[in-house]
């Protein structure tokens, strides 16, 4: 037995998820490294890290695994767009010139840092790593639905799986361009957000619209068949410049330019854009919803785990709650493009005769180490241990917003309490200037909140079905009345809340909010990602130095200890 190495790269962020004797015990993304939002290059600083730490080489890789076939993909697009040319003829010559920093040269990129053999190197069909990547995380002998929602991989957009001891069955699948994931990233564009950057956006606006336009867009967008959608309102598939074709403009009007100011919260201008959000919102759940409702009627199995991009989108993974024949839905800490890197890991370890272990943990990443000869010159340290604890609980309860540096990344897009920022949820003053100042987000989004588990359904409703979910903030819970009317600023529109549940195994976060607890009666936090707006979330206590200058944040409690920068430091 030895190391499994499951890649992500070339397309969104490039990432690698290694594994031991089945066991996965590291994750990371590339732009942790680079500090490039996002970054889809060949991760060689994560891999480098992983060869440094691991002692990996070509002798102890077992296998290496790419998350896709890159040929197939690319004829498979290009098949596409042949078929529409010449309208096609710019997204041809694209497709063309991308090919040198495409997964077609990934063996090339690879063995500039472990020439491994390629005997060692496979290559997993797209949605099958997104529909692996759950297995690490989940219960392996359970029968379950695997439902994988995507913008475009190989072949598919959306595909669904009977999946029995680690075996998988194709039970269904939309191939591309009749793509859910794409339509939502196509109103994305249009409503002046950046493509898979905006889409949490485009989700929070839609709580703020009536209704009015989703049986226009159905009609405009809607597709024949389940999971289907109207190519003819859609140009991605043809243009390299434009998502969206003269039908859907005709009736939705021109987009929303990104430089634009942001219409404010109760405005005309801001009512439109809210109600195309909801009907877009609104019609990827209906579908949703009717592929499930398919599946389980196919096989009379009560589970479902969704993976891929659009399970990323936490209002509609709640909304699969309203299926009464649905037990349980389930989506791993990273459904997206970087987390399929684990599914490729996944996958190589099958091949390889390894019994993947079942992995409780979300923190997989590179691990914080004692610097405080760097703090030392920007600060000065405060408190210590437990008492550095009840001492942040304090300052938090005083309106003070703590930065949080502590142990292993997270392994999914969202911090969970070891790379965070954290504040007072009964301050609505602070709260705000959270979000809107500091993160410079819009004030239509709503903050995160992260309750103790075993207080949240006394805040909290939650259906049994979805409460695998969040840990790491996979689906929305709705408030109960007492939470409205006590801590509004982490409530959405809807009365919603993207919620956090912590358990005690995540030590120094749960402490934190315990003693929070104690001090106010409120067992809650709000929660945001340690970094920057356009930044990637911070890794390491150099990271962490520049954010607090730049956000001008004066505690952070690293690694256990209570640190104050000195405030003449700020930029």
């Amino acid at each position: 037995m030895g190391f499994v190495l499951g890649i992500s790269a070339y397309f969104h962020e490039s990432s690698v998820a290694l594994f031991k004797d089945g066991d996965l015990i590291f994750f990371c993304r590339e732009e942790y490294f680079s500090r490039i939002k996002a970054d889809k290059s060949f991760p060689r600083l994560c891999l480098n890290y992983c060869k440094k730490t691991f002692g990996l080489n070509e002798e102890n890789i077992e296998r290496v695994v790419f998350y896709e076939k890159p040929l197939r993909s690319f004829l498979i697009s290009s098949k596409v767009a042949f078929q529409n040319f010449p309208a096609s003829f710019w997204l041809l010559i694209n497709n063309f010139m991308k090919i040198r920093k495409s997964g077609m040269f990934f063996y090339s990129d690879f063995k500039k840092t472990i020439n491994v053999p390629t005997a060692k190197l496979s290559f997993c069909p797209h949605h099958l790593s997104h529909a692996y990547s759950v297995i690490p995380f989940s219960n392996k002998d359970e029968p379950h639905l695997s439902l994988v929602l995507d913008g475009f991989g190989d072949v598919f957009s959306t595909s669904a799986y009977l999946v029995e001891n680690q075996k998988t069955s194709l039970l269904k699948s939309v191939d591309y361009p009749g793509s859910l994931g794409l339509l939502y990233s196509a109103i994305t564009e249009h409503l002046g957000f950046r493509i898979n950057d905006g889409e949490f956006k485009v989700m929070a606006l839609a709580a703020y619209g009536d209704g009015s336009l989703n049986a226009q867009f159905r009609k405009t967008c809607g597709g024949t068949n389940t999971g289907e959608i109207n190519l003819n309102a859609f140009k991605f598939y043809k243009s390299i410049s434009e998502h969206l074709d003269q039908p859907f403009y005709a009736i939705f009007g021109k987009k929303r330019e990104e430089m634009e100011v942001f219409p404010q919260i109760g405005t005309e201008d801001f009512q439109k854009l809210a109600n195309l959000a909801n009907a877009a919102q609104s019609y990827i759940e209906v579908e949703v919803k009717n592929l499930v409702l398919e599946l389980i009627d196919k096989t009379s199995i009560q589970t479902i785990y969704l993976s891929g991009g659009v399970a990323l989108n936490s209002k509609l993974v709640s909304s699969l709650k309203e299926i009464k024949a649905l037990k349980k839905v389930f989506v791993p800490p990273n459904p997206g493009d970087s987390g399929a890197a684990i599914g490729a890991g996944v996958f190589g370890c099958l091949l390889s005769g390894q019994d993947v272990t079942r992995n409780h943990d979300a923190f997989l990443g590179p691990s914080t180490v004692n610097q405080n000869s760097i703090l030392q010159k920007f600060g000065e340290k405060v408190d210590a241990g437990q008492t550095a604890t009840q001492k942040t609980a304090k300052l938090i309860s005083e309106g003070n917003i703590i930065a949080i540096l502590n142990g292993k990344s997270e392994v999914g897009p969202r911090a969970l309490g070891n790379r965070s920022l954290v504040c007072d949820p009964r301050n609505e003053v602070v709260t705000l200037e959270l979000s809107t100042k500091l993160k410079r987000r819009e004030q239509f989004r709503p903050v995160a909140p992260a309750v103790l588990e075993s207080e949240a359904e006394n805040w909290f409703t939650i259906p049994l079905s979805v409460k695998k979910c969040l840990p790491w903030m996979a689906c929305l819970a709705e408030a109960k009345p007492k939470t409205k009317e006590l801590l509004p600023s982490i409530c959405h529109i809807d009365g919603s809340a993207r919620i956090q549940t912590v358990i005690p195994t995540q030590v120094d976060f749960y402490q934190l909010i315990e003693r929070f607890k104690q001090l106010t009666g409120v067992p809650i936090l709000v929660n945001t990602s340690l970094n920057c707006g356009g930044d990637p979330i911070v890794l390491d206590v150099h990271d962490l130095i520049t954010t607090m200058l730049r956000m001008k944040i004066k505690y952070t409690l690293c690694n256990g200890d209570l640190w104050k920068l000195d405030e003449k430091h700020f930029i």
